[in-house]
């Protein structure tokens, strides 16, 4: 009876150490996520979605006028062809 005793025990303790294992391991994903917040990351995307929209709609504004500047600019210069090319 005595070797079946210290078997249980040893296999209390696995048991005690696997629980303590486990419980460690919930607690550290429950602090990862409580760190990550789910509605700060969507907040961050939709500001750099509407940044990168911003910027595109800008750009196509700003190449809009500079087009209608450069054709004004040509058309009083005498003769110039286009970057590169010999006139």
């Amino acid at each position: 009876m005595f070797p079946y005793q210290i078997t249980q025990a040893l296999a209390d303790q696995h048991i005690r150490d696997l629980q303590t294992d486990a419980r460690r391991h919930r607690q550290a994903a429950e602090a990862r996520l409580a760190g990550t917040n789910a509605t700060k990351a969507s907040s961050r995307l939709t500001e750099a979605v509407a940044h990168l929209r911003a910027l595109v709609l800008g750009h196509q504004g700003a190449d809009t006028r500079s087009t209608a500047a450069t054709i004004s600019t040509t058309s009083q210069t005498s003769g110039a062809g286009p970057m590169g090319c010999i006139a």
